[in-house]
């Protein structure tokens, strides 16, 4: 019984280190796949500084998001947020 127990503990150790992981890194993680993936769906350049991400408020944003004009003209940064927030609200 005392070996099951031990098991479950480390087993539930591991899983909260890997979340805490997930968590702090979520902001990173959705930026990397925005530049990466976003030029290859959309076909077009895009740009992102940072991306924030709090999954206690509910709340995120991105700052320095740019999507290239497509056309590839000389205002090749049509599209740029400076920042921008994004709150979900408790029933939505």
């Amino acid at each position: 019984m005392k070996k099951i127990l031990g098991i479950i503990v480390v087993l539930a150790i591991i899983v909260g280190i890997g979340g805490l992981v997930l968590v702090k890194s979520a902001g990173k993680i959705i930026q990397t796949a925005v530049v990466r993936l976003g030029p290859e769906i959309a076909q077009i350049g895009i740009e992102l500084k940072k991306v924030n991400v709090s999954f206690l408020s509910g709340a995120g944003g991105l700052e320095g998001l740019k999507v290239h004009n497509p056309g590839g003209g000389l205002h090749c940064m049509r599209g740029a947020l400076q920042q921008r927030k994004i709150f979900i609200l408790e029933g939505t």
